[in-house]
Order: structure tokens, then C-alpha cells, then sequence
């Protein structure tokens, strides 16, 4: 842990006991203190172009799309690495395992899922299935606000679908995580709650200014 190792201690001191799954509370704080690793250096190549655009007399006057922009690749940056690269965060040093069978990819939907929620943690199907939503609502609103307000919803969620599958092949071919149909399905789906919220946020923007 570069960043976040005391918090991670304070964590485990509160919750190890308590909580059944705490391994995925240590991923999330590992994996964030990773993207912090990438996402600093990030964040300054954008204040290092905000300014060098200003020395030129060419300022950036939409600064909102800057910083969407950083959001966006700090959430792409911890969602690759809590589906792909979980705690084999040194990427370089990854191999590609090409023996595994095909039988490990589940491409019989739902059924999997189900069994989670009448299985002895009612916790994994809830995390299942809303995390793999919850996780591509950010894809679905950020996408089209950073294409310039070009609302194409059937390229959004294709783009949405082309990512879940990305990040489940990965995830197959790395031996990272379990590749499944319902990933993707609930991925797509939070792609277009995203794109949803996306439409609705300019709706009312668009009613605020003509109202104000």
C-alpha cells in the first residue's frame, strides 16, 4: 500500500470480525490505492495542458468536460482494476494463461445468479447483481458527456457491452475472475440507467434555463 495502508489497518481493526466479507472491503482499498498510483500523474498532464493551453491565449473555457474527463478515468481506472487486475496489479508482469477449458465461460443466463440468491450468502447475489450494474452506470452517463453531448444511445450501449466483454475476456484469459453472460447483462443494463440519468440530467438543465 502506497497511499491508503493505514486505512486498511483501521479497516481490518473495525470490521475484520464483523463483517463475512471484508476480503472484498481489502480490494476496494488496495484497488483505489492503486488507481490513486496512476490517477495523480494523470491529473497533472491535464493541469500541465490546462496551462500550457493558457500561455498560448488559448484557454479552455469548458473546464467541466477537464474534469468529467478525470472522473471518467478514475472510474475506468478502478474498474479495470477490480475486475481484471484485483490484486495482480503489476500489469507488465502478467501472463496470458491459454490452457484453461472453455467450459469455465457460463453462457447459460441467469441461472447462475439465482442459485446465488437461494445459496448461503444472500450478499453474493445482491452484490452480483446490483454491483455489475451499479459499476457501468458511470459508463452509460459519462460516455455521451464527453462525446459532446451526442446522445447515439444504441452506440453507447455497444460500447457499454464491448467493454463487458473486454473485461470478461480478460478476466478468462488472465485467471483473474469468473467469466460469465450474467456480467455482461447486468453491465449492459447499468449502461443504460446511465445513459437514462444522462438524458434526464439534460432535460432538466435545458428546463432550468429556460425557466431561469
Amino acid at each position: 500500500m502506497l497511499f491508503l495502508g493505514p486505512i486498511e489497518k483501521l479497516l481490518e481493526y473495525l470490521f475484520l470480525n464483523h463483517i463475512n466479507h471484508f476480503p472484498l472491503i481489502r480490494l476496494i482499498v488496495f484497488s483505489l490505492d492503486k488507481v490513486l498510483l496512476y490517477f495523480i500523474p494523470f491529473v497533472l498532464l491535464l493541469w500541465g495542458y490546462k496551462k500550457w493551453r493558457e500561455a498560448k491565449q488559448q484557454p479552455i473555457h469548458n473546464t467541466r468536460r477537464l474534469v468529467a474527463l478525470a472522473v471518467f478515468m478514475f472510474y475506468f481506472l478502478m474498474l479495470i482494476h477490480l475486475t481484471v487486475l484485483r490484486y495482480d496489479w503489476k500489469w507488465w508482469a502478467l501472463s496470458l494463461d491459454t490452457t484453461r477449458n472453455f467450459s469455465r465461460i457460463h453462457l447459460v443466463p441467469l441461472v447462475d445468479t439465482f442459485k446465488l440468491e437461494h445459496g448461503d450468502s444472500p450478499f453474493s447475489f445482491w452484490y452480483n447483481f446490483f454491483g455489475n450494474v451499479l459499476w457501468f452506470i458511470p459508463f452509460g452517463f459519462l460516455v455521451p458527456y464527453l462525446r459532446h453531448g451526442k446522445r447515439q444511445f444504441f452506440e453507447i450501449v455497444l460500447a457499454g457491452g464491448a467493454m463487458s466483454i473486454l473485461i470478461e475476456t480478460c478476466q478468462y484469459f488472465l485467471g483473474t475472475g469468473v467469466t460469465h453472460i450474467d456480467d455482461v447483462i447486468f453491465n449492459v443494463s447499468g449502461v443504460v440507467i446511465g445513459y437514462l440519468f444522462y438524458d434526464i440530467g439534460r432535460w432538466l438543465y435545458h428546463v432550468m434555463r429556460r425557466t431561469g
